[in-house]
């Protein structure tokens, strides 16, 4: 029966425009319109949470490709739609096509579109994926037909090219570019662009830049919330948005961030209905699991989402399949780990959407206590590890689950569980001296001597049963040698931040405690950690008398780890007193007990240290050789402090052996690193070198204000040089001061200790010409 052509003519051009200018799409823009212009464009489906602006950036792509459809482009809003038999008669009513008697609808719909280019935009798809089939018998029967589909989650079809819609780019807060630059940033240009649509007037200036990035990053970038954020600047300055939406951290700023008066339909008009509308989508178990997943702060592996959220120990496949549904909904956002494993995480606007809904549910205090006990039992697990062959391996996994430690110590602090906090503090400080996270393992470690030292009760400290089955379940340990450990750790790093006051206070504590338990071992530790404080200061004979009863008393256990430790810190000592000879026997002990060991980041210092001892012995390149292969263990381990040190090594061979350049290179590679790390005694190691290499360049006004800004930090931390040391700086000051005269010297050298720190960082970085 043929269709009557007056009720049947479809009404395909329908696009409505865009909600405004497109702003900071640029590169989705050209990459979505390119697709659409090839074969392979023919059903492509944009992804990507609720916010992100999907549906605007295919009305703006549809807009542009107009010419190439000729015969009309049709938008198809399934918002409303809720049932999947719905979706072909949506399709219909939209294109102006009515029913016709015994024929089915597609047939009708397929019949008015024939030969027809045309685009099919179908607009919010992800409640109504079961009808996705229609989408494929459409495109079987069109072949000119293209369709563009909006969704939280893929259609998983067969034809279907996912275009996924990513957050905005936001700047840096710590390296903000010039003004020009940085109002082209796409959140930063968004922000301003809304703010300007109520506030004519508004603009970026210095002083509102960093809090209008802060208000892009605190927001993840995601599209609709900037917009909401901006809508405010009318009655409230981006500083004053800023400390609501920091103030209400504690609670959720999803409450603040409305516009009754947008343009967006309801479900949009606040950042909060638009998460509840993909909320209220889920199965009633993905919900639940779904709040249960907020108590992760940061990325999450598969397994511990099993055993944290699997309270009855019966649901791991479900919570499996659960997750994976989730991220296919945009809910979730899946990337893999350096192994290649899937990890999991969510936008922070949508984590803080989970953790109402997990205070809702009245489990969140049993999903914290699973979640503490699941990273303590990971964190114990790597402080076993850190020292040995797997060290590496441990090093990447804890940095990947460094939120969720953080979060757990947080945690143990503030519900009054100092004991797990204890246990936290004594397995993680090595893993934040080997990753430089030295300041924040500091403040951690502080906080939990003060916690302890505020406690009234000795507490027991719980310790996690397995690290799968019960994750709950705890035993008691002994509390002294715990707390001991937590002080040898803020001891260890307090030194390496050169604050040699509290690391003795902090170390001397350790020592009260293991000698109440006869713990030899650590007691022997602690000596030796004593010693490297005496050798910073300049306390070599004392330092060495430390080392020496350290090492008798490894040597008495048969401890090897401890014995290498002992025997490559008296080595350093022994080589700072000119005892080639014997420094490089010890170095290659320590080496050899450190390679049966399989402990990468030892047998590294040892291959560095031996380096150092053929610098000083004028056999510049057996020196490069071994810092070189001592750097290229350290920078597997990423370990920055190692790299820290190795690379000013090498630059003092690379001086050494005539290429100045190339040592200046490396000094300020060395200097970045330990800036970065809070070194100061590096820092002034760096100043240092550079000013040996200025001295032979022929910049002697340069040498001598680095050497007195050096000079003036050794002083304020108490590190003086070695007397090896002091012997070559001494030379060089000689030589300048001749060369510049004494009035030119000494002032130089007062500029160079009037710098502060910043100051004399950013000189130590800038080319000669500018000094």
């Amino acid at each position: 029966m043929p269709i009557p052509q007056e009720l049947n003519t479809p009404l395909v051009s329908n696009l409505p425009p865009p909600p405004g200018p497109l702003i900071g799409r640029a590169r989705e823009q050209a990459r979505l319109g390119a697709l659409l212009r090839t074969p392979a464009g023919r059903l492509v489906t944009l992804t990507g949470a609720g916010g992100m602006g999907k549906t605007s950036l295919i009305l703006q792509v549809a807009a542009d490709l107009r010419a190439h459809f000729p015969d009309g482009v049709c938008f198809v809003a399934l918002a409303a739609v809720r049932h999947p038999a719905l979706v072909m008669p949506t399709i219909a009513a939209t294109l102006g096509i009515q029913e016709v008697r015994h024929q089915p609808l597609l047939r009708s719909v397929a019949t008015a579109l024939q030969d027809q280019q045309v685009l099919l935009i179908l607009d919010n798809f992800e409640q109504v994926t079961a009808g996705a089939s229609w989408i494929t018998l459409l495109l079987g029967l069109l072949p000119r037909l293209k369709v563009v589909v909006t969704s939280r989650e893929r259609l998983a079809l067969d034809a279907e090219q996912e275009f996924v819609v990513p957050a905005l780019a936001v700047p840096d807060p710590g390296q903000l570019p010039a003004l020009p630059a940085l109002a082209a940033v796409p959140a930063v240009a968004l922000f301003v662009e809304r703010a300007r649509a109520v506030q004519p007037d508004f603009r970026l200036t210095a002083e509102n830049a960093l809090p209008i990035v802060q208000i892009c990053r605190r927001l993840d970038g995601l599209p609709l919330a900037i917009e909401l954020a901006a809508a405010h600047t009318r009655g409230l300055p981006p500083e004053g948005l800023l400390r609501r939406l920091s103030a209400a951290k504690g609670t959720s700023p999803l409450y603040l961030l409305s516009d009754p008066t947008s343009h967006l339909p309801a479900r949009q008009r606040t950042l909060r209905s638009t998460i509840d509308w993909s909320f209220e989508l889920l199965a009633p178990g993905q919900r639940q699991l779904f709040a249960r997943l907020g108590v992760f702060p940061g990325d999450w592996s598969l397994d511990a989402a099993v055993t944290i959220c699997d309270t009855t120990g019966t649901l791991g496949p479900e919570i499996a399949e659960g997750i994976h549904a989730l991220v296919s909904k945009s809910l979730l956002r899946q990337v893999d780990d350096a192994q290649g494993q899937p990890r999991f995480g969510m936008l922070e606007t949508i984590h803080e959407y989970a953790i109402e809904r997990l205070a809702r549910s009245q489990e969140e205090e049993t999903l914290r206590r699973r979640h503490a006990a699941y990273y303590l039992a990971l964190a114990e697990a790597g402080a076993g590890e850190l020292q040995g062959a797997r060290q590496g391996e441990w090093l990447q996994r804890l940095d990947e689950d460094h939120d969720n430690l953080r979060a757990t110590l947080r945690w143990s602090l503030a519900a009054g569980e100092g004991a797990i906090a204890l246990r936290l503090g004594a397995a993680l400080w090595r893993f934040w001296s080997a990753r430089g996270y030295l300041s924040e393992g500091r403040g951690w470690l502080n906080a939990i001597c003060a916690d302890a030292e505020d406690s009234q009760d000795s507490v027991a400290i719980p310790h996690s049963a397995a690290h799968k089955g019960n994750p709950a379940g705890f035993r008691t340990p002994h509390l002294e040698r715990v707390q001991a450990e937590v002080l040898y750790g803020a001891g260890t790093l307090a030194w390496l931040q050169n604050d040699y006051a509290q690391a003795v206070a902090r170390l001397d504590g350790a020592l009260v405690r293991w000698r109440a338990v006869g713990a030899q071992e650590q007691i022997a530790g602690a000596l030796c950690r004593l010693g490297a404080i005496a050798h910073s200061q300049g306390q070599l004979t004392g330092a060495a008398a430390l080392y020496e009863q350290g090492l008798a008393m490894f040597r008495a256990r048969g401890d090897r780890r401890g014995i290498a430790n002992a025997l490559n810190n008296l080595g350093v000592i022994v080589d700072a007193q000119g005892e080639y000879a014997r420094a490089i026997r010890l170095h290659q002990e320590s080496l050899a007990l450190r390679r049966a060991l399989s402990d990468q980041r030892g047998i590294a210092g040892s291959l560095s240290n031996l380096g150092v001892v053929a610098l000083h012995q004028g056999n510049y390149a057996p020196a490069r050789m071994l810092c070189e292969e001592a750097l290229a263990l350290f920078a597997e381990l990423d370990d920055k402090r190692g790299m820290a040190a190795v690379l000013t090594n090498l630059a003092r061979t690379t001086l050494r052996a005539g290429d100045a350049p190339g040592a200046r290179v490396l000094h300020r590679q060395s200097l970045t690193r330990f800036h970065n790390l809070g070194d100061k005694e590096g820092i002034a190691e760096c100043l240092e070198g550079l000013a040996e290499v200025a001295a032979q360049t022929g910049q002697a006004e340069r040498t001598a204000q680095l050497l007195g800004a050096a000079a003036a930090l050794r002083t304020t931390i108490g590190v003086p040089l070695t007397p090896t040391e002091e012997a070559g700086a001494a030379r060089i000051r000689a030589a300048t001061r001749q060369q510049l005269g004494d009035a030119a010297w000494h002032q130089a050298q007062a500029t160079g200790q009037a710098m502060t720190l910043d100051a004399v960082i950013s000189y130590a970085q800038e080319d000669e010409g500018h000094g």
